[in-house]
């Protein structure tokens, strides 16, 4: 937390005060590059693409030579290796990967059958 304040240029309580904890800060980290991951393919809700393609598009966005892409690489990394010596942190990350995928599924299962995909 010392860190992330320093690096803000603002003081540790500011960070505290809007991010209660440690994992607070890695929960809200982990929203934003989530957010950020789900607008990679802009047409995603667009009923009249493909299913295909969208699923393709969404898969091949995670490998785009972006910054965002790959600060969004860089903290799932990071938060994943991190999970694997902090239990605090395993909950947050299952819940917004299971966010992510369920985005892929909705695309694949729910709103089209499995033969448009192949």
């Amino acid at each position: 937390m010392e860190d992330v304040a320093a690096e803000a240029s603002v003081s540790k309580t500011l960070i505290y005060y809007h991010f209660r904890d440690r994992a607070g800060l890695v929960t809200s980290a982990l929203e934003h590059v989530n957010d950020r991951a789900e607008g990679y393919v802009a047409g995603a809700d667009d009923d009249e693409t493909p299913v295909r393609e969208l699923l393709l598009d969404l898969l091949s966005a995670e490998f785009q030579d972006d910054t965002a892409v790959r600060e969004n690489s860089a903290v799932w990394g990071e938060v994943r290796a991190a999970a694997t010596f902090d239990e605090g942190l395993r909950p947050t990350l299952a819940s917004l990967t299971e966010r992510m995928r369920g985005t892929r599924l909705r695309l694949t299962l729910t709103e089209n059958p499995v033969s448009a995909i192949v």
